[in-house]
């Protein structure tokens, strides 16, 4: 992993540092659009051979809209969403919203997906495929 883009929620509580194997403007987020997501600006940015680091001050609270599958996470103190994530195949998968990325101004125009057009399995399926792998701490 050689390019690295840090960003944060509204109050400065919750830290996210993505690590990717190209420029973050070479990646291409995507918008989702259930009515959820709609509500909280879900632009997710993922990519199969990246991870993401995210550091809380405070647990962060979770959500589970649809089909219950994945677990949106928020700030407890600002309430900015931070990511969306899933367990799968024993992994803590997921993608960043993007718009905290402090470099977010440089990727291109985000692409809408539907997955609530899937079914559940076919959504585990694709997420398992175009998440990241995630890291979740809680630090004083």
């Amino acid at each position: 992993m050689h390019e690295i883009s840090h960003g944060q929620c509204s109050c400065g509580g919750t830290h996210v540092k993505l690590k990717l194997h190209k420029p973050l403007s070479e990646y291409t987020p995507r918008r989702c659009s259930c009515d959820y997501c709609t509500q909280h600006d879900g632009i997710y940015l993922s990519h199969p051979k990246g991870e993401l680091l995210i550091e809380a001050s405070q647990p962060l609270t979770e959500e589970k809209q649809g089909s219950q599958q994945a677990t949106i996470l928020f700030c407890p103190a600002c309430n900015d969403m931070i990511a969306v994530t899933c367990q799968i195949n024993d992994q803590l998968k997921g993608a960043v919203r993007a718009p905290l990325l402090k470099d977010y101004p440089v990727l291109p125009h985000a692409q809408p997906v539907s997955p609530a057009s899937l079914s559940p399995e076919e959504r585990l399926n694709r997420w398992d495929q175009v998440w990241l792998l995630v890291d979740l701490k809680v630090v004083q």
